[in-house]
């Protein structure tokens, strides 16, 4: 039968035991609150990143193709029907409202605008634009002496983000060498510039659908216990040379 010590019993060497364990806990509680303490003080909160300095909006913005019109002229060149035929292939695809086409009006060539005008109403006919797609208005010239363009335009999506170059701190005294004002932005500026879709940017696509014809063709050769793979040719496969295999 074991029999319970008391502290008496044992007498000054229990007592100091007893006192060693406190002191020891004690010890280890303020190491590990100093620790804690020295983490607070010394971390750092991470600097906010490009992306939110210099984010990507999508917005409406109008594409705007300029026609120049001679004084003396009145007729479309055919660089000008080239240039509209791939400006209306860009609306098809791109285009978040109707067409505009805006002649100028108390110009030098307001009367050879008005002819070219209905030049282009032919060409857009013939590239498939219906009337209705078509808005035709006039825009105001202050100055008679001068020659203005007509314009076509549409809105579509646009990707934008800056401006850039905005610098509001000195760098030189910066001593954590933190990322600066101006760091990121022309990135994200020549990213969105070449976004194909901005749209992309608000929701995904779907998926394409599934290639038919090579599905069969696959299923045909396992039927007939063939190789499924797609045979490549040393001309495709890159290799230069057998030399050293």
């Amino acid at each position: 039968m074991r029999q319970k010590v008391s502290d008496s019993a044992m007498g000054g060497s229990g007592l100091a035991f007893r006192l060693s364990r406190v002191l020891a806990l004690t010890v280890a509680v303020a190491a590990l609150g100093g620790c804690a303490s020295q983490m607070e003080v010394t971390g750092s909160v991470p600097d906010r990143s490009y992306h939110d300095r210099h984010p990507i909006a999508v917005a409406q913005a109008p594409e705007v193709l300029y026609v120049p019109v001679s004084m003396r002229g009145g007729r479309l060149a055919d660089a000008d029907r080239d240039m509209i035929a791939s400006f209306v292939a860009s609306y098809r695809e791109r285009g978040e409202s109707a067409l505009t086409v805006a002649a100028p009006s108390g110009s030098a060539n307001e009367a050879a605008a008005a002819n070219v005008v209905g030049e282009i109403r032919h060409t857009l006919a013939n590239l498939g634009v219906a009337e209705s797609e078509v808005l035709y208005r006039a825009y105001q010239i202050d100055d008679p002496a001068l020659s203005a363009p007509i314009q076509i335009s549409y809105d579509r999506l646009q990707a934008m983000a800056g401006p850039c170059g905005y610098w509001p701190d000195d760098l030189g005294t910066d001593m954590e060498n933190s990322q600066y004002w101006n760091f990121g932005c022309a990135t994200q500026k020549n990213f969105a510039a070449q976004i194909a879709q901005p749209r992309d940017l608000i929701t995904p696509r779907g998926e394409t659908p599934r290639d038919g014809g090579r599905r069969t063709t696959v299923f045909e050769k396992y039927r007939k216990g063939e190789d499924t793979a797609t045979k490549v040719d040393n001309a495709e496969s890159g290799k230069i040379s057998d030399v050293g295999q």
